[in-house]
């Protein structure tokens, strides 16, 4: 992946490595006056659906809610989301214009625009440009029942206190009373870009419309907090077990201003990794994973701001478990049919029987639901005879995850790849975990009733030099290392052996790689804990 420096930031310019500054010039108003410069697939001619009623029941729209929006191009501004934008703009029916500061240093924008979008970039320039007139606008313009949509550092902007990297920096305009803490670093260390899973709140009402989870492109972007009596409603939260503070907390949220409402959008859903309707191509390397686009998302979030009817965006359908239609043939529809977890569900489908109880010898071995040695129960999903005696834990990964695996530390992260293998067709890798920065894979297990332990595994170090560092440890009431590279030099051509002894009350095992250049990596493959 080839990661860039511009970005969508937080924090002071004048206290930090300096971002090139937009200019936003002649060119850029003409372009502002006639849209991007790659048309967006029109929706004049499709209807969208809206939900009328709490039973979420549909029917077509047809109120005209269109609106018209600034968008902000002033310094510090990221051109690829002020594209994006408003290509999608164009693409929900709306019309927009360029903005700049003295438009709205000078209150230009009360009585002219329906909303205001203030684009991924870097926050502290806004905080330079904006003058304190130009933020009491903007809070005057929200509180009168305009619309805020604010991506990444516009988010930022609109925050109490901001974060960054640890800093505390009071932020001016005071909108949302609360905290903006960035980046997460478990994610991705900044500058650095990925595709990030963001779990979608399926109980907010502009969500009705969404799937459970969302890929999203991370740039540096922060959760929230909101302080004591500031009332938020949450449409997304990230996904990161690593850090405990951000796992699980509000990524996305939208707050009530006034007679207004404002949303803060902390990643960058505006950016089409897999189309080029967006008018950029940035990200062009990256996946928006089964959903294809994340504009659906920002077409109901653009409702809710409103406060118009959420309607669906074009081109998208309904679950299968919230469309009318016994998709499985068994008479039974949507969340009537024992298929359907909730009206988000794609899948009508009725759950199999547990394994021990579907009258198939699942696991090959001639034997049949009880009668098999590894089904404990009727209900028990799991048909697998047990592992031979002696045997603790294996893994060769050709499960093609790390999930008997605990992924974790300040470097990114291990994950499974295939084609480089010691057995089989996969193996953990470690790639670029960043200088000074340790990433770990760690599997606990109980070695209770034996006398004697022994761990095996095969690893291949491509490319490490005095700088990176490999080590494998065990723990038994603290962590031991069974092997250490140091500051020595390794570089592997194939998988290497490793046989180590353990203590029999040891209870995990975990390895270590840290490494700084794209083109030095560890791999880990074919691990063994045995017993006698």
């Amino acid at each position: 992946m080839t990661h860039t420096r511009r970005g969508a930031k937080a924090g002071d310019s004048g206290q930090r490595v300096a971002w090139a500054t937009l200019t936003v010039g002649v060119t850029l108003l003409a372009w502002a006056c006639s849209g991007p410069p790659t048309a967006p697939i029109s929706s004049a001619s499709e209807t969208p659906v809206v939900v009328t009623d709490e039973s979420h029941a549909v029917v077509a729209a047809e109120a005209d809610y269109s609106r018209h929006w600034a968008v902000y191009t002033g310094g510090g501004t990221w051109e690829p989301s002020i594209l994006a934008f408003t290509s999608f703009l164009t693409w929900k029916g709306h019309t927009w214009e360029a903005v700049g500061k003295n438009q709205i240093n000078r209150g230009k924008l009360t009585g002219r625009f329906d909303g205001l979008f203030m684009p991924g970039g870097w926050a502290g320039n806004y905080n330079q440009s904006l003058t304190a007139s130009g933020d009491q606008h903007i809070r005057d313009f929200i509180a009168d029942g305009g619309a805020y949509i604010g991506m990444s550092a516009g988010a930022f902007y609109l925050c109490d206190v901001t974060i960054w990297e640890g800093e505390y920096l009071d932020y001016p305009s005071d909108v949302f009373d609360g905290d903006c803490v960035g980046p997460i670093e478990e994610i991705a260390p900044w500058p650095e870009y990925v595709m990030t899973p963001m779990d979608i709140n399926l109980a907010f009402e502009a969500n009705v419309f969404e799937p459970p989870r969302r890929d999203v492109l991370y740039y540096g972007e922060p959760y929230f907090v909101p302080h004591e009596g500031q009332t938020i409603e949450t449409f997304a939260t990230w996904v990161v077990p690593e850090n405990p503070a951000a796992d699980g907390a509000p990524g996305v949220i939208g707050i009530d201003y006034g007679t207004g409402r404002a949303v803060l959008v902390g990643p960058h859903p505006e950016i089409e990794e897999d189309d080029d309707r967006d008018g950029t191509d940035f990200g062009s390397e990256l996946s928006d994973g089964s959903d294809g686009s994340d504009w659906p998302m920002l077409w109901t979030m653009v409702d809710w701001v409103f406060k118009q009817p959420v309607t669906r965006a074009p081109g998208t359908t309904p679950p299968a478990c919230s469309d009318g239609v016994d998709n499985d043939a068994d008479g039974l529809i949507d969340l009537v049919d024992p298929g359907c977890a909730d009206a988000a569900d794609t899948d009508e489908t009725d759950p199999l029987p547990p394994a021990c109880s579907d009258g198939l010898d699942n696991d090959g071995d001639g034997l049949i639901d009880l009668v098999d040695p590894g089904c404990s129960d009727a209900s028990d999903d799991d048909e697998t005879d047990p592992p031979p005696p002696g045997l603790i834990f294996a893994d060769g990964f050709e499960s093609g995850t790390l999930e008997n695996w605990s992924v974790y530390g300040a470097g990114r992260r291990w994950s499974v790849v295939s084609g480089t293998a010691a057995e089989g067709s996969y193996s953990a890798r470690a790639k670029r975990t960043g200088s000074g920065k340790d990433s770990f894979i760690e599997v606990s297990f109980d070695a209770a009733g034996f006398s004697s332990v022994e761990l095996t595994y095969r690893r291949m170090l491509v490319g490490l030099d005095a700088a990176d560092d490999w080590e494998v440890q065990v723990f038994d009431g603290g962590w031991i290392s069974l092997e250490h590279l140091g500051t020595a030099r390794e570089d592997n051509s194939d998988f290497q052996p490793r046989t180590f002894a353990l203590p029999s009350t040891a209870t995990a095992v975990r390895f270590k790689c840290e490494t700084g250049a794209v083109s030095e990596m560890c791999y880990l493959d074919s691990v063994r804990i045995s017993g006698s």
